[in-house]
């Protein structure tokens, strides 16, 4: 997604409440400018991550990690000219996110290699994308503290309960009415979408 947009480092954008779903979800074609959808690995917090704590790095943000699970990012292209895309754009347009499925949380994924699972992306049971929880930054926890740490430097933190989608591990695929989107993880299990 940095390639595609151009930009050098991570960006965030809110993943507001009632755009969480849980699998199996299913949402409206007509409610997006052109929806689309990423395969990534999303984490619950388990405690808030002050900056007392900091600054966080891929292994001592471990421990705020409560659950891991397969996920699907909503995003919504809301006809942006990639041509003048930077940081402070995305973040405007709130890094394109539109909500996210959920799958079951995996609370015991400490013994699970997450920067070397496989995962995949199925639209109406073809695999259209393919990748391992490492294209995301090298490990799904170094956006994660990236993130920390840049919630702390602008004196907020991310939360207990927070959900933190890591970054996707295939291309952006876009959608059309009557799709149904399954992203699985190996290890961590799968989400389902269906567009209507």
């Amino acid at each position: 997604m940095q390639e595609l947009v151009g930009v050098s480092q991570p960006c965030e954008g809110a993943i507001f409440a009632n755009r969480i779903h849980h699998d199996p979800a299913m949402v409206a074609h007509d409610a997006f400018v052109n929806i689309g959808v990423e395969s990534e690995i999303a984490v619950r917090i388990a405690h808030d991550l002050p900056i007392s704590d900091g600054p966080y790095d891929r292994n001592n943000i471990q421990v705020a990690v409560v659950a891991c699970m397969a996920a699907i990012e909503i995003v919504d292209d809301r006809a942006i000219d990639y041509g003048l895309v930077d940081a402070p754009l995305l973040v405007a347009d709130n890094s394109f996110n539109a909500g996210c499925v959920l799958g079951e949380r995996v609370s015991d994924w400490q013994n699970l290699d997450l920067a070397g699972l496989p995962g995949r992306m199925l639209i109406n049971g073809d695999v259209v994308g393919e990748g391992v929880g490492g294209d995301a930054l090298g490990h799904p926890f170094v956006p994660l503290a990236w993130l920390a740490n840049n919630l702390n430097e602008r004196g907020t933190m991310l939360r207990m309960g927070d959900i933190v989608l890591t970054g996707s591990i295939v291309t952006t695929k876009w959608l059309q009415p009557g799709d149904h989107i399954v992203t699985e993880v190996d290890g961590l299990g799968r989400a389902s979408l269906t567009v209507t």
